[in-house]
């Protein structure tokens, strides 16, 4: 017999981490809207801590139906992270399934109010500058030209990499130093 999770459980365990996956490595939004006006998906699970039955994951004889199917015995996760910690109980233990709770519970009462802060990645180009052309480098007789590779930052701002070289006749090149 297993020791389901109560409807009122499960919306506590969803709202306290503002319908997210409880994993700090997923984070997958689990509840939005859908096509219907009045309705909406939810691809989070109640997942239990230690095991709703005998033989299931974490499973613990010595609580009680009550203490199985409490919220304390509860975390919330995306389907597939649900299924992933009932996969390897050896590395999804108990003390790591809470502490995930913890986290994702407390950074849901941290962002409470507060903007979303998302920052894009930076924008990259290839950078390559002329370098030696009067010094040496260059000539009628030795038509070389070398360039400093380079990242190029598009809102701004260059990382130069004078040991890389590119010499147009023979290809990279990196200076030992």
């Amino acid at each position: 017999m297993r020791d389901d999770f109560g409807e009122d459980v499960k919306r506590k365990l969803a709202a306290r981490v503002g319908y997210c996956c409880s994993n700090p490595e997923c984070r997958a939004p689990t509840a939005g809207p859908q096509d219907d006006p009045f309705g909406a998906v939810n691809l989070g699970v109640a997942a239990h801590i230690t095991a709703a039955s005998p033989n299931g994951p974490r499973y613990y004889g010595a609580l009680t139906p009550e203490k199985r199917c409490h919220f304390d015995n509860g975390v919330w996760l995306c389907q597939n992270c649900a299924h992933l910690i009932d996969s390897d109980v050896t590395h999804y233990t108990e003390e790591l399934l809470r502490a995930w709770k913890a986290v994702a519970e407390d950074r849901a009462r941290n962002s409470i109010g507060k903007t979303a802060i998302v920052a894009a990645p930076p924008v990259l180009e290839l950078y390559l500058e002329e370098e030696g052309i009067s010094g040496g480098y260059y000539s009628a007789t030795n038509p070389e030209r070398w360039f400093v590779l380079g990242l190029e930052n598009v809102k701004g701002g260059t990382a130069k990499f004078p040991a890389i070289r590119y010499k147009r006749t023979s290809g990279l090149m990196v200076d030992q130093y």
